[in-house]
């Protein structure tokens, strides 16, 4: 659907990678531009980001939208959360389960079953563009905040599963005592390459909220057509910030 928002005057060619990356790469307003769908997953944001950094050595910028779970509870499904003020980390400390290789060397531990990181921050410029071009898009609901990426759907999100011993019970109320947002996969792990890259990357990044995790008055789930106009007005507002952004 996204790609359809690409020029109309410049040619648009489908790439479909072995790992089943699908890539329109064109044009929008004039400046080349590439929409990619990677995927489920900090793993498969890592893929994109290494190898985007393999064919294009020199400096570029990066946008990621998708689609979250909302966990501030006064924020409507539907909202377009803008992850300005940065994106933590959740992992399973498995340490915690199987016990740790290094518990006899320090910094060693196998205490606490979730590890959460602080948040890296996007690029700030790249980020304001965004929240404004979001505007400028007629969204109904534009949030900037803190988001989380989980390494997982389920245990690192507080997701109760009877099948398993995942003590993770205290998950979301971690998630609210830090003031989060919002909680998703992938944006951590783009953040995070990016800060760490050698060339420099901009990076910044934006999720539609389906649904909130938090607020049982707002327990309904974004509609289908309300999804499908924010991921269109959300993409046309990814694009124009790219376009728009100026890399040093």
């Amino acid at each position: 659907r996204l790609s359809k928002l690409l020029d109309t005057d410049h040619p648009v060619r489908q790439f479909v990678s072995a790992r089943l990356m699908t890539t329109y790469s064109g044009h929008f307003n004039g400046v080349p531009v590439s929409i990619v769908a990677i995927g489920m997953g900090a793993p498969m944001a890592d893929f994109l980001m290494r190898e985007a950094a393999e064919i294009l050595p020199e400096p570029f910028a990066i946008i990621r939208l998708g689609t979250c779970g909302l966990v501030n509870p006064t924020l409507i499904p539907g909202t377009v959360v803008n992850a300005s003020k940065g994106t933590c980390y959740i992992y399973r400390n498995y340490a915690h389960w199987d016990g740790s290789a290094l518990a006899d060397v320090p910094g060693g531990t196998d205490a606490a079953p979730y590890i959460i990181t602080k948040p890296v921050l996007p690029n700030q410029e790249l980020s304001a563009l965004l929240t404004k071009c979001l505007l400028a898009e007629k969204l109904p609901r534009v949030h900037e905040g803190v988001k989380i990426s989980g390494e997982t759907f389920y245990a690192t999100q507080g997701r109760s599963d009877g099948h398993f011993h995942d003590e993770n019970e205290k998950v979301v109320d971690m998630f609210l005592k830090l003031g989060i947002d919002a909680c998703e996969m992938e944006t951590h792990q783009i953040f995070h390459l990016a800060s760490v890259r050698k060339e420099p990357c901009y990076a910044a990044g934006c999720a539609i909220g389906l649904l909130n995790r938090t607020n049982p008055d707002l327990d309904t789930s974004v509609s289908a057509d309300d999804l499908h106009f924010a991921e269109e007005a959300a993409g046309k507002a990814c694009l124009s910030a790219l376009a728009q952004f100026k890399m040093a």
